[in-house]
């Protein structure tokens, strides 16, 4: 019966997560919340884990409007 009520929860999150609407350039994952932004590429983050919209590999948050950027479009660092 245990076996059985995991396996309903595992599906009810996976069609939860296939039914979100992110915006362009983001994937709703389950994952550490701490996004990339260009001024935080290289900060250490606490490891938890939220459900939410985030930007796909190879992206980051830009701060000024929070929409998604490749990361090469991130300005130069001045550290």
């Amino acid at each position: 019966m245990s076996k059985l009520l995991i396996l309903l929860l595992c599906c009810a999150g996976l069609i939860s997560a296939q039914t979100q609407n992110c915006p362009s350039g983001e994937i709703y994952e389950c994952r550490s919340p701490c996004g990339l932004t260009c001024s935080t590429l290289r900060n250490p983050c606490i490891q938890v884990v939220i459900c939410s919209c985030y930007c796909q590999a190879g992206y980051t948050r830009r701060i000024t409007n929070g929409t998604c950027i490749p990361i090469s479009s991130c300005p130069p660092s001045n550290g």
